[in-house]
């Protein structure tokens, strides 16, 4: 009588083995994919990363952060904050390094998409929200910072939880609010 052969761990577990990290090693490969590197820090709102092998703009969604080089909105923003243009720029210019200090040439992030914001803005901008490696969403790093306010015209669907945030860095006095606002 045929007995049935017992099969010990050593030959089955060698192509478990096996597929677990051929599994692993692929979505680790998608994953990376994933993170696209930072190719410039436009401004406190904007960022130029690598995507699918060219420049793209990518404009930060639900914030709005000031202006950094003279320009018809700069002045407008300036005078409806009752500031001189200079001094607009100016904050606009902490805002931005306050994004250069997170976000070094070279850096990389994940970008995410809203459905109810669109994927790109009016000047063609890829409209995202802007995740750093270590997880951390920088659009809501803006606002709870007081580097940015709420972008009113967005319709994006984390828009109550950006405009807590604002109000949240407003009344504790965080990063440009004590200068009058983002």
């Amino acid at each position: 009588m045929l007995r049935p052969r017992r099969i010990g761990p050593a030959l089955w577990l060698a192509p478990v083995l096996t597929l677990t990290l051929v599994l692993a090693l692929l979505a680790g490969a998608a994953a990376a994919a994933d993170w696209v590197p930072v190719l410039f820090v436009n401004d406190g709102d904007t960022i130029t990363v690598r995507l699918h092998g060219r420049k793209e703009l990518v404009r930060l969604l639900g914030v709005d952060a000031p202006e950094t080089g003279h320009s018809l909105k700069l002045r407008r923003a300036a005078r409806q904050a009752g500031r001189t243009p200079q001094e607009e720029a100016r904050l606009g210019q902490m805002a931005r390094g306050f994004v250069l200090e997170l976000l070094p040439r070279g850096s990389r992030v994940r970008l995410e998409g809203d459905a109810r914001a669109g994927e790109r803005d009016r000047y063609g901008r890829l409209l995202a929200y802007v995740y750093l490696q270590n997880g951390q969403l920088l659009n809501a790093l803006l606002l709870q910072e007081g580097q940015a306010r709420v972008y009113g015209a967005c319709h994006c669907a984390r828009l109550g939880q950006f405009k807590i945030w604002e109000a949240q860095a407003r009344a504790q006095g965080r990063g440009l609010w004590p200068l009058g606002g983002p």
